[in-house]
């Protein structure tokens, strides 16, 4: 999530500005698509276009029982590894639970991205949260530790998967209980509005506040990339002719398929919502991660990312017109099968971004600082990509990972794997040659840079 400044003071500063939100803007501020991109079947836009309140509210309804069945299956899957040599040892009874408590991570930020569209959500968004990840003795990260404290449950793998199992059961009913009572007393048709006041239909307002949390999170990402490679990866500057280890550039480079994994599972949980929206992720995919092999092959924002310059002069540069001309070909899908216009030349933001989580989940008192994207007190960061705190356990972030993994499986977004080469031209490397980013509109980096002296990487 993302973490950051007063969209209030930005709104004052600059009104026609491009500015996500997770609770209003204008359509006036929305991205536009590109010419001559490939567009959604008509069949899939039009039914989107007419979705109902009552449509809404069982696509929501499946969402929560996929969400159920997927972190359910996730324990089911970790238990088993847990018990695959006999009994855990302590240490491995802890790395499990904090694997377990990654996992719960994802499942409320994914969930809360997806009620975050629904107009006058605050209070359903905090519920969520709070029944997942709070510090009551119901929460299900309180029930995951009640459960593990147990003797009894650590004996075998199907005791501890039922153990933890009751405690999802339990928890997500509570959830059940708060949309059915949000969908029951919101006027969701008449809340639907655009920010000068007038009436929208209900899909358009959805469609737009997901494509706010998309150009939310990539902006954010985008923000951190270079400030996260300078100082991780060049403490020392880039001026002392060190040689890049290839070990540290693929451990960035994870770094970074890390972030993108959260946004694009972020993005996938928010089109599940959508009638056909396995249309749109497999023309995304390319965009994101490339298709085709040899010297004309799409190698999609994700490879281009990784064959930065790194330590160039030019290299903030290159990444901010990376990320642009990435998010324009993005957008063009995007807005085509949720049916928006919007700005022409619209870029990523580069400030006032939004977090999807409350104050008490984003503070280095929560999970190290997780939630703040592993950055310091008073830095802003984006989750998963930067510096770990001291102190912080890795399996957490492991399971977090792992879990948006087969989420963004389920929804067709297929990564690629990154190469062990130092060779600039290579998946992983990033230094040596002048790399073009080959997705649509994209430039190439410059040279410069020479290699990598050292950074504390969450992998």
């Amino acid at each position: 999530m993302i973490f950051f400044s007063d969209r209030n003071k930005a709104r004052t500063k600059n009104r026609t500005a491009f500015r996500p939100s997770l609770g209003e803007s204008s359509l006036e501020e929305r991205v536009v698509m590109a010419a001559g991109a490939a567009q959604v079947s008509a069949a899939a836009a039009t039914a989107n276009a007419g979705l109902t309140a009552a449509q809404v509210r069982a696509a929501y309804h499946t969402a929560l029982r996929n969400a159920t069945r997927t972190i359910r299956n996730f324990v089911n899957g970790q238990s088993a590894q847990l018990f695959a040599n006999g009994t855990p040892t302590a240490d491995q009874v802890n790395a499990f639970k904090a694997q377990i408590a990654g996992a719960i991570n994802a499942t409320a930020f994914n969930l809360s991205s997806q009620a975050a569209l629904l107009p006058n959500s605050a209070n359903l968004v905090a519920g969520i949260q709070n029944s997942l990840l709070g510090s009551g003795r119901n929460s299900l990260l309180s029930r995951l530790d009640t459960a593990l404290q147990n003797n009894r449950n650590l004996s075998t793998a199907t005791r501890l998967q039922n153990a933890i199992g009751n405690g999802i059961t339990n928890t997500i009913l509570g959830t059940r209980a708060s949309q059915n009572r949000f969908f029951n007393s919101t006027p969701l048709n008449r809340l639907s509005v655009d920010a000068n006041g007038n009436q929208i239909p209900l899909q358009q307002f959805l469609g737009s506040q997901a494509m706010n949390q998309f150009t939310n999170s990539l902006g954010a990402f985008a923000s951190a990339f270079p400030n996260v490679a300078n100082s991780m990866i060049f403490p020392n500057g880039t001026g002392n002719g060190a040689t890049a280890d290839p070990a540290l550039v693929r451990a960035f480079n994870q770094q970074a398929t890390n972030a993108i994994g959260t946004i694009t599972a972020q993005l996938g949980n928010n089109l599940s919502l959508f009638p056909n929206s396995g249309l749109v992720s497999s023309q995304l995919n390319p965009i994101l991660f490339g298709s085709g092999t040899g010297s004309g092959a799409n190698t999609g924002i994700l490879s281009s990312l990784q064959n930065l310059q790194f330590g160039s002069t030019d290299f903030n540069n290159n990444v901010s017109t990376l990320f642009n001309n990435g998010f324009t070909s993005l957008t063009t899908p995007l807005n085509s099968f949720l049916g928006l216009q919007g700005q022409s030349n619209a870029t990523l933001p580069t400030n006032g971004f939004t977090s999807i989580f409350g104050p008490n989940f984003t503070s280095s008192n929560f999970q190290g600082g997780f939630n703040n994207g592993f950055a310091s007190t008073g830095n802003t960061g984006f989750i998963g990509f930067g510096t770990a705190p001291t102190g912080f356990d890795n399996n957490f972030g492991l399971g977090f990972n792992n879990f948006n993994t087969n989420l963004n499986n389920s929804f067709g977004f297929n990564f690629p794997t990154l190469g062990t080469s130092n060779n600039g031209g290579q998946i992983g490397t990033g230094v040596g040659n002048t790399v073009a980013g080959n997705f649509p509109g994209a430039g190439s980096t410059t040279t410069g840079g020479t290699g990598f002296t050292g950074g504390n990487f969450f992998v």
